[in-house]
């Protein structure tokens, strides 16, 4: 996983996971700073068999949660489950 980043509210979040061996699924939920699910266990998409990305768009509205969200990111293969975190935080540049 990568280090921590900052996202301008209102543009989207490309979020990359990269493995050893090629998973069966991996699957990523997004939480808000207050833990609800912006985005639940959708599936990730292959760009080669070890590399998975996810874009989320993210929204430019004034109630928008602001702060730190994370990705969790979860890979599967055979009877194994490996779990990941991603954190990254959402500003706003208008204040």
């Amino acid at each position: 996983m990568s280090a921590k980043k900052e996202f301008i509210k209102g543009t989207a979040v490309k979020i990359t996971a990269v493995f050893d061996e090629a998973p069966d699924s991996v699957t990523i939920t997004i939480e808000n700073p207050f833990g609800t699910d912006k985005v639940d266990d959708e599936s990730m998409t292959a760009t080669t068999s070890t590399v998975y990305t996810y874009i989320w768009q993210t929204e430019d509205s004034s109630s928008y949660e602001e702060g730190w969200h994370d990705a969790i990111i979860k890979a599967v293969k055979g009877d194994y489950t490996s779990i990941n975190y991603e954190t990254f935080k959402i500003v706003d540049i208008t204040e």
